[in-house]
């Protein structure tokens, strides 16, 4: 019997009834026409949206590639491509880290390199746009995103990622939903306004990088925007999962806290007292923080400048030159330092940086209210398998696209790129 089914879009009462040869399967296809007739966006089900989909992307092809496109949608063709689709968009393994690990075997790191990761951005977005569309308006994101997609990989890559989709990946789909997506300020635990310092300076035309960032403490954003003080390198101690300000965890860090000297000053830190109401330093001098304008509790961390508590700083995960993705240096050892210090030759310096990572560093901080950015990488200093499994690390692109990841989406990016860490805290112990 006839497989008598409209995968087309809900429209006009003129239909066409082509017969397949492959699969000897018949199906009746309206002409398109507007949605809304028959109950709208919401009322077509899932294959009829990707079929709808599918014709709008090919008029925003670049002309080049719309034709063989256009003619790639057949009905056998498009029977695969909704079936393979249906299954990724209805599976909660499918993500950005699937499609670039598919993409990847299909065309290889040398003809996309860190592109791979926008481009699956687009291509998920695709997915789930048409996935959870309500209206005409959605289908047409949709498809704008399947032509952004297009438009760099290609439609050779296009139909041999799906195939790959039907023949091997649709069984076997590893779990990356939540590992690798887009990443917006919140991710970042920025204001809006230093997200886009990032992204500026990733796309940077003289200097592009790919910048990756752990998320800082998400509620230290509302103390970033009043100004208050990042952590420097010198402060040790973490941000407060309930206040978002540095707070000691016990007496010993109280103490040395109080002993240290703040960078580019001769003051000591200042540590709010159990009463509350004021803050102590080293040498036993107050301040008065009755009136503080942030909930005032023991152990917080005060600068001696401005008075204001300490919140997190931004916390470079690396940095990265598209051009060289596996190359990783840091200065391990500095010992002009050490001897200006009285330390002994070979003394391994307490920031592992390099030039590229002071001068990306420099581009973000001039854009922002102060310097925020204020040491060098986490890659160099440890491995990726001592992060937290569930922190964001956030990587911004020279395309103007942010990623987030958590440790094991991270691991797979890493890989991805031919990179590694340098793990150098293990010779600091």
């Amino acid at each position: 019997m006839a497989d008598l089914r409209i995968p087309g879009p809900v429209g006009t009462d003129v239909s066409t009834l082509p017969n397949d040869a492959g699969t000897n399967q018949c199906r009746l296809t309206p002409t398109p026409g507007s949605v809304g007739r028959e109950g709208g966006v919401e009322s077509m089900s899932l294959d009829d949206r990707f079929v709808k989909v599918l014709h709008l992307t090919g008029p925003k092809l670049p002309a080049e590639i719309q034709e063989e496109f256009e003619a790639m949608l057949s009905p056998a063709s498009i029977a695969i491509i909704v079936g393979v689709l249906v299954v990724w968009a209805g599976s909660h393994y499918f993500g950005v880290g699937f499609i670039a690990d598919a993409l990847l075997l299909v065309v290889g790191l040398g003809f996309l390199g860190w592109q791979v990761w926008s481009v699956g951005n687009d291509f998920v977005s695709f997915v789930e746009l048409t996935y959870s569309a309500r209206s005409e308006a959605d289908l047409e994101k949709a498809s704008k995103h399947l032509a952004n997609f297009l438009a760099v990989v290609g439609v050779a890559a296009f139909m041999a990622l799906i195939a790959k989709g039907a023949k091997r990946y649709g069984p076997k789909i590893k779990n990356m939903r939540g590992i690798i997506k887009a990443a917006g300020a919140a991710d970042a635990g920025m204001p809006p306004n230093h997200f886009r310092a990032f992204l500026r300076a990733a796309a940077n035309p003289n200097r592009p990088r790919i910048i990756l960032v752990r998320q800082t403490n998400p509620k230290s954003v509302r103390w970033i925007q009043k100004g208050f003080p990042a952590k420097p390198k010198e402060i040790k101690f973490k941000t407060s999962k309930q206040t978002g300000i540095v707070t000691c965890k016990d007496i010993s860090e109280v103490g040395k806290a109080q002993k240290t000297i703040r960078s580019g000053s001769n003051k000591q830190y200042f540590v709010v007292d159990r009463n509350r109401r004021t803050a102590t330093n080293g040498k036993g001098e107050t301040i008065d923080v009755s009136n503080a304008d942030w909930p005032v509790e023991p152990g917080q961390v005060v600068d001696p400048l401005s008075q204001k508590p300490l919140v997190g700083d931004y916390d470079l995960m690396g940095v990265i030159d598209p051009n060289a993705k596996g190359r990783n240096i840091a200065l391990a050892v500095d010992n002009t330092a050490n001897a200006r210090a009285g330390k002994p030759a070979g003394t391994l310096t307490d920031d592992f940086t390099n030039t590229d990572i002071k001068k990306v560093a420099a581009d973000i901080n001039k854009q922002l209210d102060q310097d925020r950015v204020l040491h060098g990488s986490q890659e160099a200093f440890d491995s990726l398998d001592n992060l937290a499994a569930d922190e964001l690390v956030v990587g911004f692109f020279p395309d103007g696209q942010a990623m987030s990841f958590n440790r094991e989406g991270l691991k797979t990016f890493y890989q991805s790129i031919g990179r590694s860490t340098l793990d150098l805290k293990k010779f600091m112990e």
